[in-house]
């Protein structure tokens, strides 16, 4: 995002070099993207995880005034969104054994590592979601109740995304391909 037109706009003490993100400072410029957790540009971004504070408000504003008025920006939204299910996905292909599996399942597989519902447990119980004799949708009903306890507002959402997504033909179609790495039509 740092290297759109408008970014010094939205962020100007913050560059790319290296293509990494620096912050400019009176010293120089610092590395936010050092090996440290939390790293130091969420800690830009948000420095206390507790409580919210005026500049993670400040930043959200930005972040969100940014998307509503750059399609450049919702593009590579979109683009990087796409690219993280997609390696997630292909991370846990052989984990799954995804390959044949729909779209739908697969959705909520990816939904669950990039959120982190299940902590630690997460392979565990998806594998124990799957272990359904082949019934795809007990499946997809298994993985929507992983995390519900702590997350129920969420999973209602995925599931009611889920639904309208179906309902208007945009999954449904599809199959996990390991071969290649993304999804192809179910009937082929």
């Amino acid at each position: 995002m740092l290297a759109l037109p408008e970014a010094a706009a939205y962020f100007p003490d913050l560059v790319l070099k290296n293509n990494l993100i620096h912050q400019k400072t009176d010293s120089g410029l610092v590395n936010l993207e050092i090996d440290i957790e939390p790293t130091s540009l969420s800690l830009y971004l948000n420095p206390n995880f507790h409580e919210v504070e005026q500049i993670e408000v400040e930043n959200a504003a930005r972040f969100i005034h940014w998307s509503d008025n750059s399609v450049a920006n919702r593009q590579l939204q979109v683009k990087i969104s796409v690219q993280v299910i997609r390696d997630i996905l292909n991370a846990r292909a052989r984990t799954y054994s995804l390959d044949g599996k729909p779209d739908k399942v697969c959705l909520v597989i990816a939904d669950l590592h990039h959120q982190g519902r299940a902590g630690n447990q997460t392979v565990r119980l998806i594998k124990e979601a799957l272990d359904t004799d082949g019934d795809m949708n007990k499946a997809y009903l298994n993985l929507l109740e992983i995390g519900k306890a702590d997350y129920a507002p969420r999973i209602k959402t995925l599931r009611d995304k889920i639904v309208v997504m179906v309902r208007d033909g945009k999954l449904g179609k599809m199959k996990y391909s390991t071969a290649r790495k993304d999804f192809v039509p179910i009937s082929g």
